[in-house]
């Protein structure tokens, strides 16, 4: 889990505990950001590391066929 804030120390896809729609690539080395979705604007949070590439593939394809859908 990362802290945002914190360093990354390994690249990846990683996910909102609080609002796990939210995906985010982060690179080694870079600051861990805030979620963009909390109701009152952007909140710290733990970024878990997203397990699997081929989920995460088909999720991003899916929000291009129905990008009013992944807004939830």
């Amino acid at each position: 889990m990362l802290k945002t804030g914190e360093l990354c120390i390994e690249s990846g896809f990683y996910r909102c505990n609080v609002h796990v729609e939210n995906l985010i690539f982060i690179e080694k080395g870079y600051k861990v950001p805030e979620c963009s979705l909390g109701p009152y604007g952007p909140h710290t949070t733990l970024w878990g590391p997203a397990r699997k590439v081929s989920h995460i593939v088909s999720e991003l394809k899916a929000r291009q066929m129905h990008p009013a859908e992944s807004s939830r």
